[in-house]
């Protein structure tokens, strides 16, 4: 009965490692396609979960302005509003890290920029920036001395703070529609982003947003005047060479995000840390019995079931690096292994207290 019933365990064993894996993988699609789009007639790209457009090499031109007060102004219009993460509009990035990011925190626009050479990190918001579902220019003059956020052509925030990105040398490319490493996917449409080569005035930027709310096609605003250096648009007067994969396959692979990344104190990563630690644990306690059988030592069965819950939980979260909608994160390794470990430790206790039991049992 003992043998037939050890027997029996070997399919669950199975079953629950299949479990394991769907859970973990699903939904297997390994090769998704790239839905960013561009739309010729209507001059804008489009980008829906999972999709993003690269730019690579960074252009000089684009290099020699950000050395020294620019302006940047994007009109875009965004479909939802971000709660969980910070989706990435604009990056120019690296495999380390990002130099300059435009991106959307709920219903705002949030401006980050990193200095590698000085240190210099700086955080520009403004919360109501896609309030309404129009499309919006939003223009950044950024000096030496202060930065102010434009909203079409009012004025809706003024920061005493300089925007420094003195070394773009080990700058890979730009990414839209997206993080580098393909977690900040961003729902919207983008018109048009440019860089000019100064700060501009207010008259300027009134200039342009009454010219791009007349709907005109031309590229009328390229004169010197304007101080009009480098544009990515989606018709023929870009001055960008885009393109857009058709597999999603991020340019920057992010394997085993360290815990302190992720981490919010609140439902959701609770919920999270505790169904990585109780799945795992029937699974470590099957495996654990099932070694004991073989190895008829508790310490060995839990140092083995415990390597073994390691093992699949690093296969599971190294292939979730190549799954758009997954995260490959280091603390659902470590949870994983715990709950196994927690599982063979207690199959254990119950293995020596039944021993003990038949021990003391008379005769």
């Amino acid at each position: 009965m003992r043998k037939f019933f050890s027997e029996l365990l070997y399919p669950v064993f199975l079953l629950m490692i299949l479990a394991i894996l769907f859970v973990g993988l699903f939904p297997f699609n390994f090769m998704e396609k790239n839905l960013a789009c561009i739309d010729t007639s209507k001059q804008l790209i489009s980008f829906k979960k999972p999709s993003f457009a690269l730019i690579s090499p960074i252009p000089e031109k684009l290099v020699q302005i950000l050395n020294k007060p620019f302006t940047v102004q994007i009109r875009l219009k965004t479909f939802s509003h971000a709660t969980r993460n910070v989706p990435h509009i604009f990056s120019i990035y690296n495999n380390n890290s990002d130099f300059f990011t435009i991106g959307q925190w709920k219903s705002g626009v949030l401006f980050r920029f990193n200095d590698i050479k000085t240190g210099y990190k700086g955080n520009f918001g403004y919360k109501d920036a896609f309030k309404s579902e129009e499309p919006v220019m939003l223009t950044l003059c950024c000096s030496k001395n202060e930065t102010i956020l434009f909203k079409n052509d009012k004025i809706v925030h003024r920061w005493n703070k300089p925007v420094v990105i003195n070394d773009l040398s080990e700058a890979q490319g730009i990414i839209l529609g997206n993080s580098p490493d393909g977690t900040g996917s961003w729902n919207g449409q983008i018109y048009e982003i440019t860089f000019y080569d100064r700060f501009l005035s207010q008259n300027d930027i009134t200039t342009h947003y009454q010219y791009q709310s007349s709907y005109k096609t031309d590229n009328s605003l390229s004169d010197a005047k304007t101080g009009k250096t480098f544009t990515v648009s989606f018709d023929k007067s870009s001055e960008a060479i885009l393109s857009i994969p058709q597999i999603f396959r991020p340019p920057v692979l992010s394997p085993f995000t360290p815990p302190w990344v992720d981490f919010r104190f609140n439902h959701s990563y609770i919920s999270d840390v505790l169904v990585n630690i109780l799945g795992f644990i029937p699974f470590g306690a099957l495996l654990c019995y099932l070694l004991f059988i073989r190895l008829n030592s508790c310490v060995k069965s839990v140092v083995v079931s415990g390597l073994i819950c390691a093992f699949i939980s690093f296969t599971i979260e190294f292939l979730q690096i190549y799954l758009p909608f997954r995260s490959s994160q280091l603390s659902d390794l470590i949870l994983n292994t715990l709950g196994g470990l927690i599982g063979s430790v207690v199959i254990c206790l119950m293995i020596i207290s039944c021993k003990n039991s038949l021990q003391s049992e008379p005769d």
